[in-house]
């Protein structure tokens, strides 16, 4: 199955975080089916991740350990 990875941004005040979210289409609809949200404050790092699972066509079982690495990395 393959789903399509997108960023999602929450703001708190003047502050916003950023995180990732998987959704899969049906019938032309969209239906989020993992979120993880204030991941990081910089929308930049997040496109660079989104953009990364999307090209590799992840499979939402290994998000989890994709966002532990990303973590890790900054």
């Amino acid at each position: 199955m393959t789903y399509t990875y997108l960023s999602i941004c929450r703001e708190y005040g003047n502050a916003k975080t950023y995180g990732i979210g998987a959704a899969e289409f049906y019938d032309g609809r969209a239906f989020l089916i993992e979120s993880f949200v204030d991941i990081c404050s910089d929308p930049d790092k997040i496109e660079k991740l989104v953009k990364l699972c999307n090209d590799l066509e992840l499979d939402v079982y290994h998000l989890h350990d994709v966002i532990d690495d990303f973590l890790l990395s900054i």
